[in-house]
C-alpha cells in the first residue's frame, strides 16, 4: 500500500506574500522590458499569474504599486552594496572597491527600472511626486552607508556628502550611457579618473 503525503497548505499570510512577491516581480520586469508607458495592469497581472482583483486586494493603484517596486529595487541595491563591501574590504582599496560596487549597482538589471520611472516622472507629475521622497531617502541611506563604512578621516572631511553625491550622480549618468555606449577601455579611464580625484580632494595619502 503506497502512502502519499500531502504538501501542507499555505497560510494566509503565506499566500498573501506570495501574491505580493509576484506582482512586485512581475511589474519591475515589465517595467525593463517593456517601459513605464506600456507597464499596464493587464500587463502587470498577465506576468504575475493574478487577477486584476488581485492585484487591487494588496495595492491600492497601479502607482501605489510601481512606487512599491522603485522603493523595493533602491533598499535591495543599498543592502547589497553594503554587504559586498563589508565582505572584501580587507582585500582591496575602499575607494577603488566602494566606487566599483556603486558602478555595478548602477548597472545592475534591476536598476534599470529605476531609471525607466526616472525618466517617466519628467512628464508624469503624479510619478515624480510619489517619487521624490524614495529618492532622498536614497539619498540619505548611502551617506550613512558611506560614513559608517570609511575611516573617520574620510567621512568626517566637510566636503564628504557633496562628494559622495556627485559620484553617485557620475555612475547613474555613466549608467544610462552604456544602454548605448559600450566602451570598456572609457569605462576604465573614468574609474581611474575619479579615484585620483577622490584621492586629491580628500588628501588621502
Amino acid at each position: 500500500m503506497t502512502m502519499t503525503s500531502e504538501a501542507p497548505r499555505r497560510t494566509q499570510r503565506e499566500r498573501r506574500e506570495s501574491s505580493i512577491r509576484k506582482l512586485l516581480d512581475a511589474t519591475c520586469e515589465s517595467l525593463i522590458e517593456v517601459g513605464y508607458a506600456n507597464t499596464s495592469i493587464q500587463q502587470i497581472c498577465s506576468r504575475a499569474g493574478l487577477s486584476h482583483g488581485g492585484l487591487f486586494r494588496h495595492f491600492s493603484s497601479r502607482l501605489a504599486l510601481i512606487i512599491a517596486v522603485a522603493d523595493e529595487v533602491n533598499n535591495a541595491l543599498i543592502d547589497q552594496f553594503a554587504q559586498r563591501f563589508q565582505a572584501l574590504r580587507e582585500q582591496q582599496d575602499p575607494f577603488r572597491l566602494a566606487l566599483s560596487l556603486l558602478r555595478d549597482n548602477c548597472r545592475a538589471r534591476d536598476n534599470e527600472a529605476w531609471f525607466e520611472l526616472i525618466m517617466a516622472a519628467r512628464t508624469d507629475a503624479a510619478l515624480r511626486e510619489a517619487m521624490q521622497p524614495i529618492w532622498q531617502e536614497n539619498r540619505r541611506r548611502t551617506l550613512d552607508i558611506a560614513q559608517r563604512l570609511f575611516p573617520s578621516e574620510y567621512a568626517d572631511h566637510p566636503d564628504f556628502p557633496v562628494l559622495v553625491d556627485c559620484i553617485v550622480s557620475q555612475f547613474h549618468g555613466e549608467a544610462i550611457n552604456a544602454f548605448v555606449e559600450q566602451d570598456a577601455s572609457a569605462d576604465l579611464a573614468r574609474l581611474e579618473c575619479t579615484l585620483t580625484l577622490v584621492d586629491r580632494y580628500l588628501n588621502k595619502g
